[in-house]
């Protein structure tokens, strides 16, 4: 193997790299620590129930039910995600049950992973490992990504942790980093499918680094052979490959249902910004005057074609006759930063022009084009890949401004920590706002399972994520639309800001109750009258939103009449 071109990385201090090392773990732990109260939520249950299933049934990781979609279905048929994420799961419930904290604690080690691996990997590519850091990790869509159970954070540790033995392994000429390398991209491609991005990922770079094929081709084969293994063993068990289904799922869904190129790329700009929060407020120091000036009139552009014609490009906010200001403002201003954050691979690809400014480009506009363009919707989760690579980048681009190609020893001034201050600050206020929202939901749902349930009519109800699992463990019934009729006295729980739901047919039912959320929020994540889509771009363009509350509504309705949902529209 050919000797590697020079690397910042000379080998560990061991003060100094121990510090940051270790202060970036604290920290990313201690913030993350502050939510681990949060209740289950989105598609938490999914991977709940995965590993309920996989402490009976290990082999048979997918060979269960579940009602998802108002309707029964195979789980293979239902989730979108391969299996690991439930084996890390049901590994911790078996010492400590499935209580939240419990998890959440669990959940606290990839995350651990991820703070450890990206300070490593900020320290090969940048000259400020623990800034770099910080300000990919002190980010939305980190924070609110690690504080739930579902696949993302972990399939991001095995990203990161992949990358890192590859390179390294690149680095020294050692096979063995290089197979650690690859193989760990397999088992993150078995965590959440995304993954198998990083094999064409891992090959460009060291093609451009050593120039010609070795034994890194040949660690490249492990990998592939261990999807290849899944996609057959998925086959044989449930008659279809799981990976090529999910690639058939987004195919079918995006011809039926999916928006136009150009409305994709401004959501997912706007995604981007929202996501990677720290690159508008940090614009004044990333771009010259010029470009400054430029984004300043695409704003005002912007706001004057929305008061003209109204919203564009397919996003509005339906429940708002006339959008609020302040919503139109949020979704032009997080769309420049998106702007500012993939503009900082283009520009350090332009400056740079070698195999680490390749590498890092690839990375981060790669998973932005997923999310954009590939994945069935955009989502913070889609988005969160990004978040490592983001803060290299703007350390990168911070100390090129400074002075050139690379600034040994270079540090942050405060006028640029001034600057990040507010940018946390926000991202905690909406990692904030995703957990209290969480737990609203929980309370509600207990709430109107302890007062319903328990007596002898049925009480059945519609929705997914928190919801439903709060409301199955207190006794109510997932609707079946497919088996379930509702018969006269029988209750039906319908709550506002949630999905799979249906109106019941007019004249079929009284409303017994209707419950506001205790304190609605001005701040949201999740929210079809504000427009924030964290989970899901199809609720709202963007993936927070501070404006006007919209409190959720859960309705108790009884049945005066009987009725099918087969008459009832959606």
């Amino acid at each position: 193997m050919a000797a590697p071109p020079a690397a910042t990385d000379q080998g560990f201090e061991p003060g100094r790299d121990a510090r940051g090392l270790g202060l970036v773990v604290a920290v990313v732990v201690g913030v993350l620590a502050l939510f681990v109260g949060k209740a289950f939520t989105i598609d938490d249950p999914l991977a709940l129930w995965l590993a309920q299933h996989l402490m009976l049934d290990p082999v048979d990781f997918f060979g269960f039910e579940v009602n998802w979609y108002s309707s029964a279905m195979p789980m293979y048929e239902v989730t979108r995600n391969p299996p690991l994420v439930g084996y890390y799961i049901a590994g911790a419930a078996s010492l400590f049950g499935f209580r939240e904290v419990a998890l959440h604690v669990a959940f606290l080690a990839p995350a651990a992973a991820v703070a450890a691996c990206t300070w490593w990997l900020a320290r090969r590519f940048s000259d400020a490992p623990v800034a770099a850091a910080l300000l990919g990790l002190l980010t939305p869509v980190f924070l609110v990504s690690s504080t739930n159970v579902m696949c993302d954070t972990l399939m991001l540790a095995f990203w990161c942790a992949s990358l890192s033995c590859w390179i390294r392994g690149l680095d020294s000429g050692r096979f063995g980093w290089l197979l650690a390398g690859a193989g760990l991209a397999g088992i993150a491609a078995l965590t959440k499918y995304f993954a198998i991005a990083l094999l064409p990922l891992l090959a460009v770079y060291a093609l451009l680094r050593v120039r010609r094929p070795g034994l890194w081709l040949a660690a490249l084969l492990a990998p592939c052979a261990l999807i290849l293994a899944y996609e057959w063993a998925t086959r044989s068990m449930y008659g279809v490959g799981l990976v090529m289904d999910a690639v058939g799922f987004v195919d079918a869904y995006k011809q039926e249902r999916g928006p136009g190129v150009l409305h994709q790329a401004f959501v997912g700009g706007v995604f981007a910004g929202g996501c990677l929060l720290p690159a508008l407020f940090l614009a004044p120091f990333l771009w010259s005057r010029a470009a400054l000036a430029g984004g300043c009139i695409a704003f005002l552009v912007g706001a004057a074609f929305w008061s003209a014609i109204g919203p564009g490009l397919g996003v509005d906010f339906p429940h708002h006759p006339e959008t609020p200001w302040v919503l139109v403002a949020q979704v032009l201003l997080l769309f420049l930063g998106g702007v500012s954050a993939l503009g900082l691979a283009a520009a350090d690809l332009w400056r740079r022009r070698d195999a680490d400014s390749v590498l890092l480009a690839l990375w981060l506009l790669g998973t932005f084009a997923f999310a954009a363009f590939v994945n069935w919707v955009d989502n913070g989760r889609s988005n969160l890949p990004m978040a490592p690579v983001f803060g290299i980048l703007v350390v990168r681009r911070l100390a090129a401004r400074a002075g050139g190609v690379g600034v040994p020893g270079f540090r942050l001034d405060l006028r640029q920590w001034l600057a990040i201050a507010p940018a946390v600050a926000v991202a905690f206020a909406v990692t904030w706002a995703d957990y209290r929202w969480a737990n609203q939901v929980r309370a509600s749902a207990e709430r109107v399972a302890s007062t319903y349930t328990g007596g002898d009519r049925n009480v059945y109800f519609l929705g997914n994520w928190g919801f439903q699992w709060y409301m199955e463990a207190g006794g109510a019934t997932a609707m079946d639309v497919s088996r379930h009729r509702i018969r006269p006295g029988d209750l039906l729980i319908l709550p506002s800001n949630n999905t799979n739901f249906r109106i019941p047919p007019r004249g079929t039912v009284n409303l017994v109750e209707r419950i506001d959320s205790p304190e609605p929020a001005n701040l949201r994540t999740m929210s079809l009258g504000m427009g924030a889509g964290f989970y899901a771009s199809n609720i709202g363009p963007m993936p927070f939103a501070f404006g006007p509350a919209f409190p959720d509504v859960i309705r108790v309705l009884e049945a005066v009449r009987e009725f099918g949902f087969s008459e009832a529209p959606w």
